[in-house]
């Protein structure tokens, strides 16, 4: 029973020692850089009215148009990997890290009976322009926020070889990835709602000849 107790002890002294093998090293600041990658939106004007509201991750129809947006993020980092202290396996510091979101949809819509050029158009159109300038605020804001936590003192990664170190440190900006998308698209949410209550899109349309909502 001694015997059977101490390897038991040993197994559980096992993942702390692990969890400790690089706490000898000096911590260090990454160095973040984040980015938004947001082309140019794309500008269709080929959907009938009623079919607006079925375009999936559309900010709410604003009478005669939406905007569409997905996003995702995107990385890359440089790590300097050293052997850990007392050879129990690999420590990996993250040097730089370079974060980013990216559109990957960013589409204007407005109802196919409202013709380019027109009043209606026109007054539609600044509307959902407005759209994707708060859009690339608020993100842009979001990965500030994340830039800030980024750089902060952080410890060495253990692993007991060189891909399990690499595989602790892709699981940090894995959730610097997941926390920046997720906050960044709650606050967009947030003030593309928040847009079109407070516009006068409706009052400016008021103003065009003839307009009509279909």
């Amino acid at each position: 029973m001694a015997a059977s107790a101490a390897a038991m002890a040993s197994l559980a002294a096992a993942p702390a020692l692990a969890a400790n093998a690089c706490a000898g090293l000096q911590s260090y600041v990454p160095l973040a850089k984040t980015s938004l990658k947001s082309p140019e939106p794309e500008i269709r004007n080929d959907i009938p009215y009623k079919a607006l509201s079925s375009i999936p991750g559309a900010t709410p129809t604003s009478l005669l148009g939406l905007t569409q947006f997905a996003r995702a993020t995107d990385h890359s980092y440089a790590l300097d990997t050293v052997e850990a202290p007392g050879g129990r396996g690999v420590c990996a510091a993250l040097r730089e890290v370079k974060l980013a979101i990216v559109h990957t949809i960013l589409a204007i819509y407005i109802a196919d009976h409202v013709h380019a050029g027109s009043c209606t158009y026109d007054v539609t159109m600044a509307h959902e322009r407005d759209h994707v300038s708060y859009e690339r605020g608020a993100l842009m804001k979001a990965l500030k926020e994340i830039e800030k936590e980024i750089a902060k003192p952080v410890r060495w990664f253990h692993g007991d070889d060189e891909d399990e170190a690499i595989a602790a440190v892709e699981r940090r900006i894995a959730r610097w990835s997941n926390k920046l998308l997720k906050r960044a698209t709650k606050v967009a949410k947030r003030g593309h709602s928040y847009l079109d209550i407070q516009s006068n899109i409706r009052g400016s349309l008021a103003k065009c000849p003839r307009w009509r909502r279909r």
